[in-house]
């Protein structure tokens, strides 16, 4: 067994901690809550380095307070792309782009 990548691994545990610490203030249905606690995790580890040499918190606690404020950040932009309803927009646009037809009207009323 090859232990060399233990120390990389190991970068994952306090973001993947601090994400599943924030789960439970967050309600939402369980395949966007595994989507940010992903993406909490993933911050974590990319961000944290930099983070560390931004800040001087130790690695740890800035992995954690990452992977904590990492899905409530990824909720946040979930929520504001719903809000104001960029994906109506980036879907005129793809159609535009690609040339498609538009929508089929919902004819029952």
């Amino acid at each position: 067994m090859d232990f060399k990548d233990i120390p990389e691994l190991a970068k994952l545990i306090p973001g993947a901690l601090g994400s599943l610490f924030s789960m439970f203030w967050i309600r939402n249905h369980w395949l966007r809550m595994f989507g940010m606690f992903f993406g909490g995790v993933v911050l974590s580890y990319y961000a944290t380095d930099y983070v560390v040499k931004l800040t001087g918190f130790p690695g740890g606690l800035a992995g954690f307070l990452l992977g904590i404020f990492g899905m409530s950040i990824v909720a946040s932009i979930f929520d504001g792309w719903g809000k104001l309803k960029l994906h109506e927009i980036f879907n005129e646009f793809l159609r535009a782009r690609l040339k498609l037809p538009p929508p089929a009207k919902d004819t029952q009323s």
